[in-house]
């Protein structure tokens, strides 16, 4: 190539006469010298210039272009007018596992608290709540299963156990199938009670200092939003 050429010849410091160049101006100072190589004719500058400087810059601005023009497509296609972590879900990823490590920093010592009362698992406490506020018609399997969010399989164990502990009883509907419904035992009367001064003394020293009251409201309410 001759450019590759031109450029072999003057690696020494010399143009192609190999002569030493006489600089027709003075050296300036700082960032100015490498403009003032290109005014005064340097053949390797200009070469630098064209087939380095100039397709390295052309390529910076065709990605950036090319990055815009993705995020534009994006929006369009995800209706998010912002480009923002949320379009991939990575905020609503850290919201999930930061109420994960709530939990399980609280439900340790609330289990064992409960298990004092006689109380085997936090969830009884919603079992005891849906039982008492049926009243004596009781509330159905299916009902209460769609209320607390747990598989089939884990609330008839934990009403087995309730069952047997004596706090509710279970009988079969009447109705076709194999509908049950749960009411509350003579020995789980006012035992709800008990439980929500546990959980509240330690849920309030844990998240008192922390949150205050105003500040709590929003919370819940964003927090009701995401299992309606």
């Amino acid at each position: 190539m001759p450019g590759r050429a031109m450029l072999d010849q003057c690696s020494d410091g010399r143009d192609e006469r190999g002569e030493k160049r006489a600089h027709r101006l003075s050296r300036p100072p700082g960032g100015l010298y490498c403009l003032w190589r290109l005014i005064d004719g340097d053949p390797r500058d200009w070469l630098i210039l064209w087939e380095s400087r100039v397709p390295r810059t052309l390529a910076l601005v065709l990605s950036g272009a090319s990055m815009a023009i993705a995020g534009l497509l994006m929006q369009i296609v995800i209706r998010n007018r912002y480009v923002e972590p949320s379009t991939t879900g990575t905020v609503e990823a850290a919201v999930y596992f930061a109420l994960q490590r709530i939990q399980r920093t609280l439900m340790p010592e609330i289990e064992k608290r409960l298990r004092k009362m006689g109380i085997q698992d936090p969830i009884w406490y919603e079992i005891l709540e849906a039982a008492e506020l049926a009243g004596d018609e009781g509330v159905r399997m299916l009902a209460l299963q769609r209320r607390l969010f747990v598989p089939q399989y884990a609330l008839s164990r934990h009403v087995s156990r309730m069952v047997k502990a004596g706090l509710i009883t279970r009988e079969a509907s009447g109705d076709a199938g194999r509908a049950q419904i749960i009411r509350l035992a003579p020995a789980g009367t006012g035992i709800t009670g008990g439980i929500w001064d546990v959980c509240v003394d330690l849920i309030h020293k844990a998240f008192g200092p922390r949150i205050s009251r105003g500040e709590a409201y929003p919370v819940l309410r964003m927090l009701n939003r995401l299992y309606d």
